[in-house]
């Protein structure tokens, strides 16, 4: 399984990918219907995806849904404070 994790923006979304815990991927995906696709296709159904909760999120997790296992808003995940506070 992999975390697809999705910062989003109003016309792209910053995505890493992450396999093991390490990132394997990043990439930058255009907002617009076909570019969102065709990156929802590279997923793969085991895929867990944790999104931005902002105005755009609910179009995403629209198109991405029937895509991968699980679309998450990360405000309502509980992420581990070690994700959220750089090391010294």
């Amino acid at each position: 399984m992999r975390i697809v994790g999705m910062d989003i923006h109003r016309s792209f979304a910053q995505v890493a990918i992450l396999e093991d815990g390490a990132i394997i991927r990043q990439l930058r995906v255009d907002l617009v219907h076909d570019p969102l696709i065709a990156f929802a296709k590279t997923l793969s159904r085991d895929d867990e995806v944790v999104i931005e909760v902002t105005g755009n999120s609910a179009a995403v997790e629209r198109l991405l849904r029937p895509h991968v296992k699980r679309v998450a808003d990360a405000f309502r995940v509980r992420i581990p404070q070690t994700l959220l506070v750089a090391p010294p």
